[in-house]
């Protein structure tokens, strides 16, 4: 009886003690994130530092951790060692204490106060100083966890690529050894600059004669060059070489490469999203016609492995070129002061993602375009149910050719008689 009664004591003092790990793990009210100013009790009010020194200024870090249960997709509260001050800025990967695990995440916010009225722990680790989650992102990836029913951290696990230490030890390098002064120097993550300021040196009016055969088409790369953001799903003409000197340039790939190169003649950067590899190095020999070269554009594949893709992450990070040109997955790079949107090809499945919570490229996209007030274009040769729902619907203007140029254009089909099929027999 005795024996029975510790037991259920032990048990019960294991599950008080879960109970108040779980506790320390300060959640963030709903709303909380907005962040109100001066609200809150002070951090420090029964925490348990365990004699850890607190930052003096922004001790606490609400950080997104990589938790599973959809119940749990919630901001956490922290607090963040002196040690730790100057690394744990808003976007860096981190390690905290959540119950009795270790669990990874990323710092979303620093603040003054907490809402959590419980315990608060410090930070377990800054993984890299580096600041892989910009804004802009993080609040993609919070936008489209809603739109699909998923959680955060599933989404950010699609956006962000795994880190590669030796990668971010060369990025580093590089850019100590060119100093802040060389032209090479990568801008922070969200620069807020006026987008003169970073103007391309380029002509003010770059060729748009591919746009030509398009109602509307010449319009809207001028309104793409004075950085307004507007909206288009566009039939492409078929075609190759009629554009570019390379004949075996697509007329597509080549009309994408002027509306790009209006976007960073504005002093912007440009996202392109294609179905696969192929398509990508076509993009990117368009540009490169079209006056981008390696240093103007990055190419983002996963099939590139683990080290080249972490590598031309990096690079867009810090803005060391102003086009992303990639796969699926690139529908969340990191473009600073994006001024446009391409997606090639929305009827391909390659485009919608295969993991929880299974965005499509099209939606990600838009909502990256509403959201930073880019320009978006949705192009194919077919035009898919949900392209027409957007023109349906008013978000999205038509770029489509005359019926006239699309006849010229398009390859001529006749239809055999019986007399030539008879003719030509089983042939």
């Amino acid at each position: 009886m005795n024996g029975a009664a510790g037991r259920g004591e032990t048990a019960g003092a294991v599950q008080e003690d879960a109970l108040l790990a779980l506790d320390e793990v300060g959640g963030a009210r709903q709303g909380g994130g907005s962040g109100r100013a001066g609200s809150g009790r002070d951090p420090l009010d029964h925490a348990e530092t365990n004699g850890v020194p607190i930052a003096a200024t922004l001790p606490v870090a609400r950080v997104a951790l990589d938790l599973q249960p959809a119940h749990l997709d919630q901001p956490y509260d922290y607090l963040v060692p002196a040690t730790m001050d100057q690394d744990a800025q808003p976007g860096v990967r981190i390690k905290a204490r959540f119950g009795r695990q270790e669990v990874a995440g990323y710092v979303v916010e620093r603040r003054e106060t907490s809402d959590h009225d419980g315990r608060l722990v410090p930070l377990r680790k800054v993984v890299s100083a580096e600041r892989v989650l910009t804004p802009q992102v993080l609040r993609v990836c919070r936008a489209v966890a809603d739109r699909y029913a998923g959680t955060l951290s599933d989404v950010l696990r699609l956006a962000v690529p795994p880190r590669h230490a030796r990668v971010e030890k060369e990025t580093a390098g590089r850019q100590t050894a060119e100093g802040p002064d060389e032209p090479a120097a990568s801008p922070e993550p969200g620069d807020a600059r006026p987008a003169a300021s970073r103007a391309d040196t380029g002509p003010s009016a770059p060729d748009s004669s591919a746009w030509a055969p398009y109602r509307g088409g010449e319009a809207y790369l001028r309104r793409i060059l004075g950085g307004e953001g507007p909206r288009a799903v566009w039939s492409a003409l078929p075609g190759v070489g009629a554009d570019t000197a390379d004949p075996m340039t697509p007329h597509w790939a080549a009309a994408i490469a002027q509306a790009v190169r209006a976007c960073t003649a504005g002093g912007r950067g440009a996202l392109v999203v294609v179905p696969d590899a192929r398509d990508a190095e076509r993009v990117v020999a368009a540009l490169d016609a079209a006056g981008l070269g390696a240093e103007d554009v990055v190419r983002l594949l996963a099939d590139d492995g683990p080290a080249p893709r972490y590598r031309a992450f990096l690079r867009a990070l810090h803005g060391d070129a102003r086009v992303v040109v990639g796969t699926r997955a690139t529908m969340f790079a990191p473009v600073a002061d994006l001024g446009l949107v391409v997606l090639w090809g929305d009827g391909e499945e390659t485009l919608a993602e295969p993991h929880a919570p299974y965005p499509h490229a099209r939606d990600v996209l838009a909502l990256r375009a509403e959201q930073e007030e880019a320009a978006y274009l949705l192009g194919s040769p077919g035009r898919t149910a949900q392209a027409q729902a957007l023109l349906a619907s008013g978000w999205a203007r038509e770029l489509a050719p005359p019926r006239d140029v699309l006849r010229q254009r398009a390859p001529r089909v006749r239809a055999l008689t019986s007399v030539e099929l008879a003719r030509d027999g089983a042939a």
